[in-house]
């Protein structure tokens, strides 16, 4: 997307960074610190390539993108391995996707059947306030099955659907975003016919942080590393 907009990128930054934020997940509080060092090495050296090259076009612009790409998804995937590593770590992923995939079909239906109310026509048309509603309510209603896995109580439902499905819409309005931005229909072609695996992914990095935040400081299930 960043090419197709004329900014350039910077595929060596962003393939690298990227992926060692996610790595960073995996690492436990002590160590958190000296990863957290050998990323800013890591943006320094990249940052240092950038100004030993020649050409002046795009050389900053195209270095930025490839920062900003790796911190959305990089940055926002990485709280899957930290949902992993939280006590019953497995079904605290299983209620990223889930909760995630509960939004998108109850808004998609509700607002197929219901809407007429935009939510934001200058960024995605087909969205509407009457989808929002039938998708939060099938995050409550998601929500109520996992109070059998989870230390989850009933009023915790009224707090973390709400907070789950507006994570799951701003994923989805951000990414709609961009490609407006960029001039482009899909984010990418490696998924034909799905706009891209960006599309498939958009909603659900941004629920797997709400979900870790509400388990690490709503029900304490492990530090905030």
């Amino acid at each position: 997307m960043a090419g197709a907009a004329g900014w350039g990128f910077a595929a060596e930054t962003a393939f690298t960074l990227g992926p060692a934020l996610v790595l960073r997940g995996l690492a436990g509080p002590r160590a958190s610190a000296k990863v957290d060092f050998a990323l800013a090495l890591l943006v320094a050296a990249s940052l240092a390539i950038r100004l030993i090259r020649r050409e002046h076009r795009g050389r900053f612009l195209g270095w930025s993108a490839a920062i900003g790409g790796a911190l959305y998804v990089g940055g926002l995937a990485a709280f899957f391995p930290a949902l992993r590593a939280l006590p019953d770590g497995f079904i605290w992923v299983m209620l990223a996707f889930t909760a995630t995939w509960s939004y998108d079909m109850g808004a998609f239906v509700g607002g197929t059947l219901f809407g007429r109310r935009p939510l934001m026509p200058h960024i995605s048309p087909a969205k509407t306030w009457e989808g929002v509603a039938t998708g939060v309510a099938a995050v409550a209603a998601c929500l109520g099955v996992f109070l059998a896995f989870l230390p989850i109580e009933p009023w915790h439902i009224a707090v973390a659907g709400p907070g789950f499905a507006a994570a799951a819409q701003i994923g989805d309005l951000l990414e709609s975003a961009i490609k407006r931005e960029a001039g482009v229909k899909n984010s990418g072609r490696l998924v034909p016919g799905h706009g891209g695996i960006l599309d498939r992914v958009d909603s659900l990095l941004f629920t797997a942080p709400f979900v870790y935040l509400f388990a690490v400081l709503v029900l304490r299930m492990g530090p905030l590393s």
